[in-house]
């Protein structure tokens, strides 16, 4: 049995048309990205000291989300898209 993660086919796209009622940002913040996964900041910055959630970078005390990494996380980690954004 693989444990390698076969993507659904179509998710990616159905998951950017629902980011895209959020914001069509390349790069988000923390609070676009809170609300894109309906969590709280509190909820994001804990998942961040546990090395949870999408890649980030860090400028000084702000976080950054670049829009194909967060596609990239959900993609990896729901599989149901109408549960999510």
């Amino acid at each position: 049995m693989s444990c390698e993660f076969e993507e659904t086919p179509g998710i990616r796209e159905r998951l950017d048309e629902r980011l895209n009622k959020i914001t069509t940002d390349e790069i988000l913040d923390r609070n676009q990205l809170a609300r894109a996964l309906g969590i709280t900041l509190q909820t994001l910055s804990a998942w961040t000291k546990r090395g949870r959630g999408p890649a980030y970078a860090k400028y000084g005390a702000r976080y950054r989300y670049h829009r194909d990494d967060v596609l990239d996380y959900l993609v990896e980690t729901y599989h149901d898209v109408d549960s999510i954004i």
